[in-house]
């Protein structure tokens, strides 16, 4: 089975089996090579969508796979500048925002997202759509350590103008 990595979004992944009445991340953006989104753009429009193992890491980098999302749809060469503010919502930012989840030390969902809008035209990523259709005891013991660490902030989500203003 294919595999996507979610990275520091593994959260709002899992969120939609944990908490479905609430916002989650159903959309995810690559930097991936002609070749690859090519690839994938093939995959997933001969087969109407495609089932792929979703890792909370890269599995070169020691990731495990928590759950099983179902990729019904990619977007080739969308403009990173042109991302519309509906998509904080569908990138699962207003969850990783609010629970202050960051990729790096210092770098928000906030701040790729004015990343993003500060590109030129010419970067352009690829765009999967995407739902999360089974959790493995991985995932639910990643959700149990969420909660332990985050408590009720779990269900709070940040609106885009929320976050702008700090």
């Amino acid at each position: 089975m294919r595999t996507l990595s979610f990275a520091w979004t593994t959260p709002a992944v899992l969120a939609s089996h944990f908490q479905p009445d609430l916002t989650c991340k159903t959309r995810t953006r690559r930097d991936w090579a002609s070749k690859t989104q090519d690839w994938w753009f093939r995959l997933v429009d001969q087969h109407g969508g495609v089932h792929v193992k979703a890792w909370d890491k890269s599995p070169r980098f020691g990731g495990k796979p928590f759950g099983v999302v179902l990729v019904h749809k990619v977007t080739l060469n969308a403009p990173a500048c042109a991302v519309q503010p509906a998509n904080w919502t569908l990138e699962g930012f207003d969850m990783l925002q609010a629970i202050g989840q960051e990729f790096q030390k210092g770098h928000s969902a906030l701040s790729l997202w004015r990343w993003w809008r500060s590109q030129p035209e010419n970067y352009r990523l690829t765009v999967i759509d995407f739902r999360l259709v089974e959790v493995n005891e991985y995932g639910r013991q990643l959700w149990r350590e969420l909660e332990a660490r985050h408590g009720e902030v779990l269900r709070r989500r940040l609106s885009l103008e929320e976050a702008m203003r700090g």
